[in-house]
């Protein structure tokens, strides 16, 4: 990503920069896997991502340049899939293509994101058994390759490092997935930890920790099937950082309330989900996150 001056919070909220927030755009959260039945086979599918911020940049730093209110529109739509490679181990992939939009300052991006590989061992399945509790735990961990475009300008200035289409910087992560299912009822719960390395440019996005846990109800027809849910979800980023300096005004926390529904025709799954602030401090209370709605078509084979 392009190195930006961001050693003071007054420049950090500066016109040069184009003022946005620091967990808004690609650099906050980690891949979330959700509930995948049809657990040995392999998937590929389309998922679409929407996320809204308001930023508030006060006008004792703005030094006259630019709105004191701005919103950011984060658009995503991705490839994704999962390959089953032997008894034991599975390999998924993500590929992102990215449409952002800042108001105030007429900041529009469209490009190819960092593309995301992660391999995860399956430590224990026994959803194929004839028991009524059923279990799955994998864990594994992946690598982030800089793919996007992270040095794109507006009016011959450098974008803000969360409006690009990526970080420029080789990353990795380490994750967890657990599901434990009696009958119809199940429970999941996921955690991601991203760690993040410095660009070209000397400049590092703060270590993310991504986790959710939900309660679904699973409905098997003869063929189709349906998995309506409801759960919390928690992202955590800590301070990025400029040629070693620690950026003040950046990293945060947000809590969302999720609920969801899945549905299932023979091959094919098609489901929308909807997940709602409940808390949250980032960019220390500069940045208030809105809604966020997903969806999603998958095909097993």
């Amino acid at each position: 990503m392009k190195k930006i001056l961001l050693l003071a919070a007054v420049s950090w909220l500066s016109w040069q920069t184009l003022l946005a927030c620091d967990v808004c755009g690609c650099s906050i959260g980690g891949q979330y896997l959700g509930i995948l039945p049809q657990f040995n086979s392999h998937m590929a599918g389309l998922r679409y991502k929407y996320r809204s911020f308001v930023t508030n940049h006060p006008a004792s730093l703005l030094e006259n340049h630019g709105p004191e209110r701005s919103e950011e529109y984060f658009h995503t739509a991705e490839l994704w899939g999962r390959a089953k490679l032997g008894k034991r181990w599975q390999a998924f992939f993500f590929a992102p293509y990215h449409v952002f939009r800042q108001t105030g300052f007429g900041t529009k991006v469209s490009a190819i994101g960092d593309l995301q590989l992660v391999a995860n061992y399956i430590l224990l399945n026994t959803a194929d058994s004839v028991g009524t509790l059923k279990q799955t735990l994998l864990v594994g961990g992946g690598i982030k390759a800089p793919a996007g475009r992270y040095q794109q300008l507006q009016d011959n200035e450098p974008l803000n490092p969360n409006l690009q289409a990526g970080t420029g910087s080789w990353d990795f992560q380490l994750n967890a997935s657990y599901t434990l299912r009696y009958a119809k009822v199940g429970f999941n719960s996921e955690a991601t930890l991203r760690l993040n390395t410095p660009n070209a440019n000397d400049y590092c996005f703060g270590n993310r920790v991504s986790a959710a846990a939900k309660v679904f109800y699973w409905q098997q027809g003869r063929r189709t099937g349906w998995l309506p849910y409801a759960g919390m979800a928690v992202e955590l980023a800590a301070h990025d950082h400029d040629a070693g300096e620690r950026i003040p005004l950046t990293g945060g926390q947000l809590w969302l309330g999720e609920a969801g529904v899945d549905l299932y025709y023979q091959r094919f799954s098609i489901g929308v989900a909807v997940q709602v602030p409940v808390f949250q401090d980032l960019a220390g209370g500069l940045v208030d996150s809105g809604n966020r709605f997903s969806a999603q078509l998958s095909v097993f084979f």
